[in-house]
């Protein structure tokens, strides 16, 4: 072997040595664990807006696409589970130290925000609204089609987190009356739904 060749076939070889040694990968895997998911509920994740995986059950994770070796990732809730809603943590960062399996997905039950409407003159309409501290604002019209006064049920079809806040207000009295909330706003920090809720119409 002529020397030259000698010397680039050396360099080469302790090049690749050293890179072993130093755990020198190009690539990484991202992933995690799900937990809290409901019996025959799936929840989608994406990794920086992409790479979709859907996980079934309680379970590890991870996406079939690699991250570059200190790239940045950041792991986000898709499509949450039908009656559920899962947080992600220590999902985001860059992949300084080889692959990343720390990923959590926590799923707990979402909340229903209920109640009653009383003294709803007969043909008369009432708004609610639903503002919850970092959520989505919701109205709902409660109408007493029942053609005498009386108690008229309501329930938000927006369910929110465990461990959210609710807070219902009046938003269009109906027509001659003074309606006042009571028990409408709090943090869910029970399981099931928030059924204390009344709107007392005079």
């Amino acid at each position: 072997m002529k020397p030259l060749r000698a010397m680039i076939f050396l360099f080469c070889v302790s090049s690749t040595l050293l890179l072993a040694g130093c755990g020198g990968q190009s690539t990484v895997t991202i992933g995690g664990l799900v937990i809290g998911l409901n019996s025959g509920a799936s929840v989608t994740l994406v990794n920086n807006g992409a790479d979709p995986i859907t996980v079934s059950s309680d379970s590890e994770f991870k996406f079939d696409a690699s991250v570059s070796n200190g790239g940045a990732y950041n792991v986000t809730v898709a499509t949450q589970p039908a009656g559920e809603s899962c947080i992600v943590t220590s999902g985001a960062g860059n992949a300084n130290n080889g692959n990343v399996f720390n990923v959590n997905v926590t799923c707990n039950p979402t909340i229903g925000v209920a109640g009653t409407v009383t003294g709803l003159a007969s043909g008369a309409s009432i708004t609610l609204v639903n503002m919850p501290l970092g959520g989505s604002t919701e109205s709902l019209v409660v109408s007493n089609n029942t053609g005498v006064t009386g108690n008229i049920p309501f329930l938000f079809l927006t369910p929110l987190p465990l461990g959210g806040n609710y807070s219902v207000s009046v938003s269009v009295p109906p027509p001659g009356e003074a309606c006042f909330p009571s028990g409408n706003s709090g943090v869910y920090s029970v399981l099931g739904t928030v059924v204390n809720i009344t709107v007392q119409c005079n």
